[in-house]
């Protein structure tokens, strides 16, 4: 019995690797099997990663934009989708002298740069950056379309200063707007795990509108079930676990929420599968019954998942699902016979 387990197991990772599924740990086809409960990010799962700047709406009319931009943009080593996007558009060269940086960081959501002469500079999140209800308004005409904004703000506070949450005399200069790819056929797989009774949930530090109206294109059911977890950051266990338990997108989480999120969902009896791609994931994949990384994501997130998919290719994950079921059913009526 044993012997045959192991053997049907070896032939689903020969199979799910044909399927461009890399699995790291022989028996996780049968976690991956019994999931009932799948968390996924927006960015790179239900989206292609790849963005495009649609539209810049300037609030100074002699601001250099593409200088402070590029010279911003060049400030930082590391890159995500956004920042992509952007250099695409106004390149990443060190025009003016850079003095301090702040990086960005998944609580506060927005980063730093602080210029020789020309102050402080911070870019990320709207409502992390500015209060102004007017501004707000716009933007949330564009997240409930599906577009991602990110605003660009004046200070005259140093880098050290802006360490909170909230930041104090800002000036907004100009907003960005970003359209994100939703992958080819992703609509096919996300019917075939409604079908197949697994449960959705998206969490992503995006605006939860703009990952609403994702969601929806996607056909996930209840996209109109959002929750802001910029919400909850001072709530009770109990408060929290009935906000997660009401709602199923769920937007401006952080690493933390994210794996109280699953600790939630598993003490509810599911088992919860998770992906991800960023070392802010790394936590609630482990905590994960079943965790599955991108092939383009972190080497730390990578290491610690049960599958990786080569190719980031989501739609990958109905053939793994499918495979493993037919293994252990397979498993479970020979188990059957031989007792």
């Amino acid at each position: 019995m044993l012997l045959l387990a192991s053997v049907a197991m070896m032939l689903a990772v020969i199979k799910l690797a044909r399927k461009k599924t890399l699995t790291q740990d022989l028996y996780s086809v049968e976690a991956l099997s019994r999931i009932d409960t799948l968390c996924l990010d927006k960015t790179g799962t239900l989206t292609d990663g790849t963005m495009t700047v649609e539209k810049v709406l300037y609030f100074n009319k002699d601001l250099q934009l593409s200088g402070i931009i590029s010279s911003y943009l060049s400030a930082f080593d590391t890159e995500n989708q956004t920042s992509t996007a952007l250099i695409n558009k106004f390149g990443k060269e060190q025009i003016l002298n850079i003095k301090r940086t702040l990086p960005f960081s998944s609580e506060r959501k927005f980063s730093a740069v602080e210029f020789e002469r020309y102050g402080t500079y911070i870019l990320g999140a709207p409502e992390f950056i500015t209060s102004d209800e007017k501004l707000l308004e716009q933007v949330e005409d564009y997240t409930c379309n599906g577009l991602r904004v990110i605003m660009l703000a004046k200070t005259s506070q140093p880098i050290d200063k802006l360490q909170k949450i909230k930041i104090e005399n800002r000036q907004v200069m100009a907003m960005f707007i970003l359209r994100d790819n939703i992958r080819k056929n992703v609509a096919d797989t996300i019917k075939w795990f409604n079908e197949n009774d697994v449960d959705i949930r998206v969490i992503s530090g995006d605006n939860v509108k703009t990952v609403s109206y994702i969601a929806k294109q996607c056909g996930i059911k209840n996209a109109n079930k959002i929750l802001d977890m910029s919400t909850l950051r001072d709530a009770d266990r109990e408060t929290f676990r009935h906000k997660v338990l009401t709602h199923q997108i769920y937007g401006r989480v952080t690493p933390d929420q994210k794996a109280e999120i699953v600790d939630v969902l598993q003490a509810e009896g599911h088992i919860v599968g998770m992906t991800g791609d960023g070392v802010n994931d790394v936590i609630s994949l482990k905590k994960a019954d079943c965790s599955i990384a991108l092939g383009s994501g972190a080497p730390a997130t990578k290491n610690i998942s049960n599958f990786i998919l080569v190719d980031d290719d989501f739609n990958c994950m109905k053939d793994a699902v499918l495979q493993g079921r037919g293994v252990i059913n397979n498993v479970q009526r020979s188990s059957s016979l031989f007792v």
